[in-house]
């Protein structure tokens, strides 16, 4: 974002254009040239003329340090031309607003991708994509891959993911969404033939910088940036004696690491002037925003003050706009390196001139190398290249310009990034099954296969986890690390088996709750590092083997001072109290709901509607179909029992001859009494399977999509059917709410035990031998999409 304020250089002109005239781009430039504006302006220059080519902007980045750089810098920057909105929740619809949003791991403020610009990480949408998404529980999962239609998808630093998982789920995802979305794929140093390979794969128009333009960037026009190989692991003297009272920054392969570095440095340099700042993932995002809001000042553009050591993780590697005189780093993978030496000699002038020192991995106490985070065999094999190459450097270094480093790039990257890109062309067929059995529950290990090994899981530090509130006023704070990070605590299981101590716990859903605005966990306790690898996307360990502090993070595996809960100031998803409403009522409601948010998706709709050869009212007729029956299985005797006798007991003067199909209801204040109460059985199911027939009658291929999307718009894999009976007058009812341009409505009930045990067969099965359930995923995941946030808003949240 270096040229923020100023014209456009001509290369983020030519993106801009080719972007509004609907292409996909493939963008190669160096760190520091400006690449996030170059994605980001088109949408917004078309927002302020009131004529957005796409829905949205899904920013992806593979770290979430960058994601919530970025999404800072963006909204500081926007609030100049735009009335800037950062909770989708309080979008108004005004002409001028922009709501630009961020989801991550630790900062959870668009669980659903609502915002218009969205900043988000690579675990976040493509486990959104695969329909389980992380950070959400499993109920909710089928919400998020309709934001993906109709949207500008933007993978920034689209080199750091692993090309054997997260890469190429990315491109399997982009190539089947290319008929509905754009996007585009950016770059410092992805190889050539890994480019000209996604372009052979996924179509789209390559945009690259000429070495004469790289050096016309004011950033690169005098840089004298110069790479030394140090053949042993990094000590804190090689740091001191190089420091010089100037910018130093150290980047660590681990968080332990780093932490323990700076722990020794600080220690070391107490009294002194020099000022050591700690950076990584594992702060709570408070903490770490008071971190870099100071970096600013001491490694910034406009920096004044020096005399500052930084020590820090793969965290700055990319989209971080600081700068060092010295960078001392271990050894990573090429394109790694090359990312962190973007952190130095960053500026023009005396600002652009820099070393960046590489150090050999530390060993273990069996004498091997610690490859931390690249234990992986193509990630050692990149280290082995990398090594070559930086051997072949002078001894008192070498300075490398862009093209130096770029054919050192493709040295040591090319052959593993084409194998996997090859492979992923060999294989697709391999590749999808997985995929499609993600999209149907039925990869439990999904996000391990098929977006990173490593892939983040949240962290709470409590000794009761039963004392966690999740509310509709709070959720807790969580800490989100690497799934392997927590196999440190291993050892301590064994340990504690005997004492009758626990050292972690993960939650179970509760089955049986029905309604959506109640939320109730039990706790396992964690015995084993198996239970570790398989928890879902919540571990709360207890303080005895964990500690946390604002100036060193989280620690596991150690023992240290524990501050109180921290707690988000409203729900991980939303919930709000439940008021009496009727039928009819609600299905109005959710129906005016749907038809608000038509111009929020009308990019999708209009390429839907292409694919699928039908008129884009006839699209809006489906959803307003789905809204309008999606509570039919609310109309069955035992359901209005169960809900009357409930609203009896609040507040029965509510009560009228129609049917229900909310009572009133506080969680917080009824939760526990409502137990005493007969337990209102499930209906979305049988509200799809009483509506199949007429769908199948009227809607032919599409209806399946339809009831698909009814049965599942409170669970993400709902496949179950009950024996239930329909209160008499249900077709009056339904009649009543549905479009006007729809007439007669035909319903079933009383299902068999038959027709019970194969109604999952009815549903949409992506994993399935039928190729037609593959090719309705598009309109399924719109059309359940419209349904559930529908749902949630005709009572403010609370999902019916």
């Amino acid at each position: 974002m270096s040229n923020k304020g100023l014209a456009p250089y001509p290369y983020q002109e030519e993106v801009a254009q080719r972007l509004l005239d609907g292409r996909n781009i493939f963008l190669r430039a160096p760190t520091g040239s400006g690449k996030t504006w170059a994605a980001i302006l088109p949408y917004l220059w078309a927002k302020k003329q009131g004529t957005t080519f796409v829905d949205r902007l899904i920013y992806v980045l593979p770290l979430r340090t960058l994601a919530t750089t970025l999404y800072a810098e963006t909204v500081a920057c926007c609030k100049s031309g735009f009335r800037v909105v950062c909770d989708p929740n309080a979008r108004r619809g005004e002409k001028g607003e922009l709501v630009i949003t961020i989801q991550t791991g630790e900062q959870k403020d668009d669980p659903f991708f609502e915002g218009d610009v969205i900043f988000t990480t690579v675990d976040q949408c493509l486990s959104s994509y695969l329909n389980c998404p992380v950070s959400l529980p499993q109920r909710v999962g089928n919400i998020n891959a309709g934001a993906l239609l109709g949207s500008l998808i933007v993978f920034d630093e689209f080199h750091l993911l692993e090309s054997d998982k997260a890469m190429r789920t990315a491109v399997e995802m982009l190539d089947r969404l290319k008929p509905f979305s754009q996007f585009v794929i950016m770059t410092a140093t992805l190889t050539t033939k890994s480019l000209d390979l996604l372009k052979e794969i996924l179509g789209g128009q390559f945009v690259s910088l000429t070495p004469d333009e790289v050096m016309s960037l004011p950033s690169h026009k005098e840089k004298k940036r110069a790479y030394r190989w140090i053949n042993r692991p990094l000590t804190i003297n090689d740091i001191l004696d190089h420091h010089n009272g100037n910018r130093s920054i150290i980047i660590l392969n681990s968080v332990t690491r780093a932490q323990n570095i700076y722990e020794e440095m600080a220690k070391r340099l107490e009294g002194s002037n020099t000022t050591v700042f700690l950076l990584h993932s594992r702060f709570y995002s408070e903490d770490r925003k008071k971190v870099e809001d100071k970096l600013k000042g001491w490694f910034g553009k406009e920096a004044t003050k020096t005399n500052v050591i930084l020590v820090t993780t793969q965290v700055v590697e990319a989209g971080i706009d600081i700068s060092a005189d010295n960078l001392h780093t271990e050894i990573a993978p090429l394109n790694s390196i090359i990312q962190r030496a973007g952190r130095c000699a960053r500026y023009e002038g005396v600002r652009g001139i820099g070393t960046v020192w590489i150090y050999e991995l530390l060993t273990n106490e069996k004498g091997l190398p610690d490859f931390g985070p690249y234990r992986e065999n193509d990630h050692k094999a990149l280290i082995s290249g990398t090594r070559e190459v930086l051997e072949r450097l002078p001894s008192d270094g070498a300075i490398l310009d862009f093209n130096s480093e770029l054919e050192r790039l493709d040295k040591v990257h090319s052959n593993i990034e084409e194998r996997h890109l090859e492979s992923y062309r060999q294989n697709q067929y391999s590749l999808k099954t997985k995929i499609h059995e993600a999209m149907d529950g039925r990869n439990e290990v999904a996000v391990r296969e098929l977006v990173r090994d490593v892939a983040s899981i949240n962290v709470v530090i409590c000794n009761d986890p039963s004392v966690l509130r999740f509310d509709k006023n709070k959720w807790p704070r969580m800490l989100s690390v690497p799934r392997s990070s927590l196999y440190k605590l291993s050892p301590f299981f064994e340990e504690c088996r005997d004492f009758g101590e626990t050292v972690a716990w993960y939650p179970i859903e509760n089955a049986n709750i029905i309604d959506e605005t109640e939320t109730s966990f039990g706790w396992e306790r964690i015995t084993s590092k198996d239970q570790i690898r398989n928890a879902s996307w919540l571990v709360v360990i207890n303080p005895e083997f964990a500690s946390y502090s604002p100036d060193v993070g989280l620690k596991i595996g150690v023992k240290g001072c524990h501050e109180e809960i921290r707690y988000f100031d409203r729900p991980l998803i939303p919930r709000y109290k439940i008021s009496y409403e009727t039928y009819r009522e609600h299905v109005q409601r959710v129906v005016a709901a749907c038809r608000a948010m038509k111009p929020f998706y009308s990019y999708a709709a209009t390429r839907l509607a292409e694919r699928y050869k039908m008129s884009a009212n006839q699209l809006e007729t489906l959803a307003d179909v789905c809204c309008a029956l999606h509570d039919v299985g609310k109309l069955s005797m035992k359901w209005q029992e169960a809900v009357r006798k409930w609203q009896q007991h609040k507040n029965p003067q509510m009560l009228t001859g129609e049917p229900l199909a909310h009572s009133d209801y506080a969680p917080d204040m009824d939760f526990e009494n409502k137990k005493k109460f007969p337990k209102q059985p499930p209906h979305a199911s049988e509200g799809a399977y009483s509506v199949a027939g007429w769908l199948r009658d009227n809607f032919g291929v599409n209806a399946v999509v339809t009831w698909t999307a009814i049965a599942r718009h409170h669970g993400a894999f709902t496949a179950s059917l009950e024996d239930f009976r329909l209160i008499n007058d249900t077709k009056k009812w339904v009649s009543e709410t549905l479009p006007s341009s729809i007439e007669g409505i035909a319903l079933t009930d009383n299902p068999d035990k038959l027709t019970q045990r194969s109604f999952q067969d009815d549903l949409l099965i992506f994993s399935g031998p039928n190729s037609e359930d593959t090719g309705l995923w598009p309109l399924y995941v719109f059309l359940v999409r419209r349904l559930r946030l529908a749902d949630q808003r005709s009572q403010k949240g609370g999902e019916g």
